[in-house]
């Protein structure tokens, strides 16, 4: 049995289960066809005529493969960790805060910071936009955008423009509750017109004008009562 086992030709599955085996077998084949000087420093890239050889050679490459991946499980998983850290660091900023990173990326930064500051982007803005919209009041807000919005040295467009995007949501949400609850909006609109009414500016377009700068609330319930085909504030609702 043995002298049979010894002479059967040893096949790739062979060498794949004996590992020590196949690297001596392929350091041995390299010293036949290569002087001691010259062995490549890559056998695996090299083809083998003798058939023992060339099983051995495969064998390492299927090693070297599983290797591989395993490296490469291990630095993905290494990097998944390092881009959730740099994620949970990143959506515990305030917003001006991730504005000031995100703002710092050119549109070719590849680095892991800017790649996640990139991906969380639109997260970090609705978070914002929801957080505005439901804390601020709309004279609140009206200052806010006045604010961030002006311009000059410390004007920062992602702050002016999440500003203006919850103003807008605000706005639309309480036109159209105006819209749907007809008592809310007479009471609201009658409101404003006395208030004009004791400055005695009720026919003074200038004076309107300037009330309903300063009243952004009424301004909205006039826009709303126009929006019902109420266009003069002569008569009330």
């Amino acid at each position: 049995m043995f002298f049979l086992f010894a002479c059967t030709e040893k096949t790739t599955a062979y060498y794949e289960l004996n590992e020590d085996e196949a690297k001596s077998k392929l350091v041995e084949c390299s010293f036949n066809y290569f002087s001691a000087e010259n062995v490549p420093s890559d056998l695996t890239q090299l083809t083998f005529a003798d058939k023992e050889c060339e099983a051995a050679r495969k064998a390492r490459l299927v090693e070297k493969h599983r290797q591989l991946q395993v490296l490469q499980q291990r630095v993905d998983h290494q990097a998944l960790q390092q881009y959730d850290e740099q994620k949970q660091q990143l959506l515990a900023l305030s917003y001006a805060e991730y504005a000031a990173v995100n703002g710092g990326c050119g549109w070719s930064d590849v680095t892991l910071l800017c790649q996640v500051a990139s991906d969380i982007e639109d997260d970090m803005f609705a978070k914002e936009v929801a957080r505005l919209r439901n804390g601020f009041k709309l004279v609140e807000l009206e200052g806010l955008v006045a604010q961030r919005c002006r311009g000059g040295e410390h004007y920062v467009r992602a702050l002016c423009y999440v500003a203006q995007t919850a103003l807008g949501q605000q706005q639309t949400q309480q036109v159209s509750y105006l819209l749907s609850n007809q008592a809310a909006l007479k009471r609201q609109y009658n409101a404003c017109r006395v208030e004009l009414m004791t400055q005695d500016a009720l026919n003074d377009e200038a004076a309107i004008a300037d009330f309903l700068a300063q009243q952004p609330q009424c301004a909205l319930v006039m826009k709303t009562a126009k929006l019902m085909g109420q266009h003069s504030l002569t008569e009330p609702l």
